[in-house]
């Protein structure tokens, strides 16, 4: 009897561990699962990602290893070694939905490894073939390498289905009339259903004025007219997309990188607003206008670091652009 209630105890304290990590694990879930379906919050620091357990229990409530959804924060913040460590771990976690090898796709792809980006968007189309990511990577990888007529099947493929949204569409128009300036007929009938299917979006509008008219007209710069459309109705993310499309076709155009940066910050996307604003630095296309330096103080001061957006806004003013003024007053750096 004394034996068999040590047997219960034990039982019974080994319950209320594993349950208490369960518990822990829906509370890290419940984050990553926001982060991945609402915020996009993908810069959260590092160390605070290393915290979240991911053997015991090793998959989400929705099925998604654990290691494949922390990995979206390493593929952000270009640990790519190690993003691609987590995933490779993740897919015996979970063979069946393909997330593991879309993701190794994307870090591939950055890396300008584009026949590994190509074999992995294959597999997890293959296994989870209606996902609109998966689509779009393999998109993407065939048109890296002009491969027109796999491009047309995927579209053939997809077109009809009903949960494939706007952005498959814009997609392929965007990839194609990258890769090719002879359009066919069935090019134009494509394009042409496709503006039928989202009569209200201005992206595939202009590429059905590209693909009927030809490239006479400025790509880039209609471009940019939409995004400012869509910046004015407060469509920030659409915005970003066009310019971020802008960005595609002139990559040197510093205002493309400061109207994302601006959407970002209005977005509270505070570090990835400062990624767009240092890759001016890098590229060397800042111009001495002081805008740059403005919105660097903003970012700043956003995140509550008010001696850099001092530091910021203070060059700013020096190279007169006047709104730095009225912040420095405001947040009493003069």
């Amino acid at each position: 009897m004394k034996i068999f209630r040590i047997i219960t105890l034990f039982s019974l304290l080994a319950s209320i561990y594993l349950l208490s990590l369960q518990y822990d694990s829906s509370v890290y879930q419940n984050l990553l699962i926001n982060d991945f379906n609402v915020s996009r919050y993908f810069t959260r620091p590092l160390s605070q990602i290393e915290m979240i357990p991911d053997e015991f229990p090793n998959i989400t409530l929705t099925t998604i290893p654990i290691k494949a959804a922390k990995a979206n924060y390493y593929m952000m913040q270009n640990e790519l070694d190690f993003a691609k460590k987590l995933n490779f771990s993740a897919i015996n976690e979970n063979p069946y939905i393909g997330i593991a090898e879309s993701n190794l796709s994307e870090i591939y792809f950055k890396e300008k490894k584009y026949d590994s980006s190509l074999h992995f968007a294959k597999i997890s189309v293959n296994k989870l073939p209606n996902n609109p990511r998966h689509i779009i990577n393999l998109q993407r990888a065939f048109a890296i390498s002009a491969n027109k007529k796999a491009l047309d099947s995927i579209f053939t493929l997809y077109k009809q289905k009903d949960k494939i949204d706007y952005t498959f569409f814009v997609n392929h128009f965007s990839f194609l009339t990258n890769i090719t300036k002879d359009f066919s007929d069935s090019d134009k009938i494509k394009i042409s259903n496709s503006v039928k299917r989202f009569p209200k979006n201005k992206t595939l509008l202009l590429y059905e004025k590209i693909i009927n008219y030809g490239n006479s007209i400025d790509i880039s710069n209609e471009l940019d007219k939409i995004a400012f459309e869509l910046y004015n109705e407060k469509e920030y993310e659409k915005a970003i997309e066009s310019w971020d499309r802008a960005i595609e076709i002139i990559p040197n155009e510093d205002s493309y990188y400061l109207n994302i940066a601006q959407s970002l910050i209005l977005l509270k996307r505070y570090e990835e607003a400062g990624f767009y604003l240092d890759r001016i630095v890098e590229l060397g296309i800042e111009f001495s206008d002081g805008k740059l330096e403005f919105l660097k103080g903003l970012n700043y001061y956003e995140q509550k670091n008010i001696s850099k957006a001092c530091e910021m806004l203070r060059i700013s003013s020096r190279k007169n652009y006047t709104l730095s003024r009225s912040i420095l007053k405001k947040i009493k750096c003069l």
